[in-house]
């Protein structure tokens, strides 16, 4: 059975008030309207398979995305668990060099009262051994061997060791002192 029904009827059959030409032209129509609608349909379904492409690269580039994200905020929760350790290593170090400064700022002082001593002692010594170097000379008559000048000087400082022998010359100048001299300290 097609589209159109016959008629199946003894009585007159009613004639259409189309003729054969404008009948043949409404099917040429409709058969253009067919042939527009599936050039429509094969666009369509063009355009669905672009998009369907299309959202697929995207749903890739999102899923690449997602999971570069993910692997970020790893290395960041990684790298921050990394971070906190050496904050309190370093907090650690300042604290420990801060005591280090105050330290050394304490031993600089201590040095420096050492040394302030030590020029008043020496000029003390300096001045006690020309004293009495003036009233040995004046005693002994102005002969001084080498080796009375080594045995004086060892008396004269008991706590350190007994020269015994000199090689070199003393030159004596009597008008002025002698310039201080710095000596390394013994331990």
């Amino acid at each position: 059975m097609g589209l159109f029904k016959r008629v199946e009827c003894n009585e007159e059959a009613e004639q259409p008030s189309m003729s054969a030409a404008e009948l043949e032209q409404m099917v040429y129509a409709t058969y253009q309207e067919k042939l527009d609608l599936a050039k429509q349909l094969d666009g369509a379904k063009a355009r669905i398979e672009s998009l369907e492409e299309t959202l697929q690269e995207k749903t890739t580039k999102l899923r690449a995305a997602e999971e570069f994200a993910r692997q970020s905020e790893s290395e960041r929760k990684s790298t921050a668990s990394k971070i906190e350790p050496l904050e309190q290593s370093k907090k650690q170090l300042q604290t420990n060099l801060k005591q280090e400064k105050a330290r050394a700022a304490t031993l600089e002082v201590r040095i420096e009262e050492l040394e302030n001593a030590s020029r008043g002692r020496m000029a003390a010594y300096r001045r006690e051994l020309v004293e009495e170097m003036q009233r040995q000379a004046v005693c002994a008559s102005g002969g001084w061997s080498k080796a009375r000048v080594l045995g004086f000087l060892g008396g004269f400082l008991p706590e350190t060791e007994e020269v015994t022998s000199y090689d070199g010359s003393f030159v004596a100048e009597c008008d002025s002192e002698p310039e201080p001299r710095r000596s390394a300290k013994k331990a």
